[in-house]
């Protein structure tokens, strides 16, 4: 795994929070810290502990190895990306309108699949 950073931690925890369906306030409540200290943890201003990132993942379901898992999956993904920008970038606008013509229950069913598909893999 690369050098991870505060900031993709951080991001990762906003992210399975919302996913989830917390609030900031909600989750910040159940860990016994404040908004603002959440606020700063997930914008990568304040680093986490290991131990407030374990009751983190046990409030949302998911051990803190599966975090790691995911937060590794999403840097090697944004690395690709990154590596293979030029190979991509020609693409993003016609994806961007293909997507942006389809109706609501397209747009979620595209989803579902590239959820789908990225488990799979």
């Amino acid at each position: 795994m690369k050098m991870v950073t505060e900031a993709q931690i951080g991001e990762l925890m906003r992210e399975i929070r919302k996913e989830k369906g917390f609030t900031s306030i909600e989750i910040a409540n159940r860990l016994n810290i404040s908004q603002p200290k959440l606020s700063r943890i997930e914008t990568g201003t304040q680093p986490v502990t290991i131990s407030l990132l374990s009751r983190f993942c046990d409030l949302c379901g998911i051990s803190l190895s599966e975090f790691f898992r995911i937060l590794e999956d999403k840097i090697s993904f944004q690395t690709h990306i990154k590596e293979n920008a030029r190979d991509y970038c020609g693409e993003i606008p016609s994806i961007y309108r293909l997507f942006t013509d389809l109706t609501r229950e397209e747009k979620e069913a595209i989803i579902v699949l590239i959820q789908a598909f990225k488990k799979s893999g």
